[in-house]
């Protein structure tokens, strides 16, 4: 009995963090979740960032803001993406939780941002780490 207990706790802690999604099995974020719409205007003349939401069962009830250079930008849920186009430069990308995983904590990452560049960011959920966002090549 205490095998199966012990082995059905592995099990579960094991699926407990959320896995990278590819880009061709994700969603657009909801135009509503965009908080500030002047990175969301295409031009081929600024550098794309796309930044996508990990999917996964952990912290999949509370949406996660993001935020560039401290400015509210988005709000994603899991396996959900926005495509950015700020200008050429440097920034912070910053994310928390919201509503009730808000615990405060905060993870942040510098993005430098050339003509031509195309860079994608991961939000994930670790089990020991809690969230980050981390440069992919998903």
């Amino acid at each position: 009995m205490n095998k199966i207990l012990v082995i059905t706790l592995i099990i579960l802690i094991s699926g407990c963090a959320t896995s990278p999604t590819s880009l061709n099995n994700i969603h657009l974020i909801p135009k509503d979740a965009v908080l500030d719409s002047s990175y969301t205007k295409y031009s081929s003349a600024k550098p794309q960032l796309i930044i996508v939401r990990d999917r996964g069962f952990t912290g999949a009830a509370c949406s996660i803001r993001l935020f560039i250079n401290g400015t509210p930008t988005a709000d994603l849920d899991t396996s959900e993406k926005i495509t950015l186009y700020p200008e050429i430069g440097e920034y912070i990308l910053s994310i928390r939780y919201n509503g009730i995983c808000g615990d405060g904590q905060l993870n942040e990452t510098v993005v430098n941002l050339r003509k031509g560049d195309s860079k994608k960011y991961r939000i994930a959920i670790g089990l020991n780490s809690g969230i980050q966002i981390l440069r992919t090549a998903f």
